[in-house]
């Protein structure tokens, strides 16, 4: 059960870094529209834009990614150490390795204009650099105990 809570708790911390992010990706992305057309949008038009718009395509990929992380979070059965990590190695695939270049590319270009961007995303790749729960010294320690015996 102790398990259980530090997958989840680390789940929690990392929707958090990447809602952060999203939310600064979005503003950006829908203030440059904004001074593109020479007008402000209220809020029902700017969530039309985000659905519907296929300028803002690239973004429902961390989007989507998003509401995995958080169904996992909130999810009645206990959380599988192995959906645990696959949901990290999901992240570092789209916000690290970048493989998905309709995402990769944008997100890049922005990288490298907004700094306030740039710090978000460096909190998400120091965060996916440790060690995953359950995963610590301890722990690999003990393991090596058991397999070599007393």
């Amino acid at each position: 059960m102790h398990a259980q809570q530090e997958y989840r708790d680390s789940l929690k911390h990392l929707s958090s870094l990447l809602a952060k992010t999203h939310k600064a990706l979005v503003d950006y992305e829908l203030s440059l529209r904004e001074l593109q057309v020479g007008e402000c949008f209220n809020a029902g038009t700017k969530l039309q834009m985000l659905i519907q718009d296929p300028a803002f395509a690239w973004l429902r990929t961390m989007s989507q990614l998003m509401v995995l992380v958080d169904d996992a979070i909130y999810q009645k059965e206990p959380l599988a150490e192995e959906q645990y990590l696959n949901l990290r190695e999901e992240v570092k695939k789209l916000m690290v390795d970048k493989t998905t270049t309709e995402f990769a590319r944008p997100f890049d270009s922005i990288c490298k204009k907004v700094p306030e961007i740039r710090h978000e995303h460096d909190k998400i790749v120091s965060f996916l650099e440790q060690r995953p729960s359950g995963y610590g010294p301890e722990e690999a320690e003990l393991s090596v105990r058991d397999i070599q015996g007393p």
